[in-house]
């Protein structure tokens, strides 16, 4: 989580390789491919990908919309490829907090099949730093590329999000999934909300944990959780957290991965 500035408003974790050995199923995400570089004739299918983290900016001073950049970890075997092939056709780089960026062009995900820009940066040999943001991709990834370089604190220094998964009851378990978003929720006088995916006996675990602005209005919301979050396993109270946890099968477990 190194990548994850302290002003992040949204996170995505997917834990790629572990979704598919608690599912025991290799076509758990289909047969797409998660980046399709046109120039390099080079597709990264979902098989060969290990984590992706989503990281949403805020707007600032440097842009005017919230933007996204990702941060995704793929197989060896497929980034020397990735690698062997940048190298070969000599691509146009520029070297940015001492890691190559690219502007690429990617083939857009769409029915439309549309070819889109792209700004990529391969740290450490092992995982690629990308946005499709069509305005401010550059900056995004320059923004988590600072953030890595910098080494100083993430938002996963927090208090409140460190909390927040703490009482998620996941703190000590691997994680399949993990979103955190800094706004409220369906509840009112909230702030943020964190949800966990983690293996379980049968199937996962999904937990949410609200944060209040203080227990009391937690306490107070226990009744309205009923009715927004039904029937789950469990609904609990940690100082200003209010916790949901449902025990799903194996069968939801691409729909959980969705986000929060």
């Amino acid at each position: 989580m190194a990548f994850v500035p302290k002003a992040a408003q949204y996170v995505s974790f997917i834990d790629y390789h572990r979704a598919y050995m608690v599912s025991g199923n290799p076509l758990l995400f289909g047969v797409h491919a998660i980046l399709q570089f046109y120039q390099l004739s080079l597709d990264v299918p979902t098989q060969d990908v290990l984590f992706d983290l989503d990281i949403q900016l805020p707007p600032s001073s440097f842009n005017s919309a919230a933007v996204t950049g990702s941060v995704i970890k793929i197989s060896n075997d497929t980034m020397r490829i990735l690698l062997n092939t940048m190298t070969r056709m000599n691509l146009t780089k520029a070297i940015y907090d001492g890691y190559p960026l690219y502007r690429l062009l990617l083939v857009n995900p769409t029915a439309e099949q549309k070819l889109i820009n792209a700004y990529a940066a391969i740290v450490d040999y092992s995982v690629l730093v990308v946005s499709t943001d069509q305005a401010f991709g550059r900056y995004a990834v320059e923004t988590l590329l600072d953030q890595y370089s910098s080494r100083t604190q993430n938002l996963f220094d927090e208090q409140d999000v460190r909390r927040g998964i703490y009482a998620s009851g996941a703190s000590d378990q691997p994680f399949i999934g993990l979103f955190v978003g800094k706004f409220s929720s369906q509840f009112n006088n909230t702030r943020m909300i964190v949800k966990s995916i983690t293996p379980d006996v049968n199937g996962i675990r999904v937990a949410r944990s609200v944060l209040f602005a203080s227990s009391d209005l937690a306490i107070n919301a226990i009744d309205q959780a009923h009715r927004v979050y039904r029937d789950a396993y469990r609904y609990s109270i940690l100082d200003q957290w209010l916790v949901i946890t449902y025990n799903y099968p194996l069968e939801r477990l691409r729909g959980e991965l969705t986000g929060i």
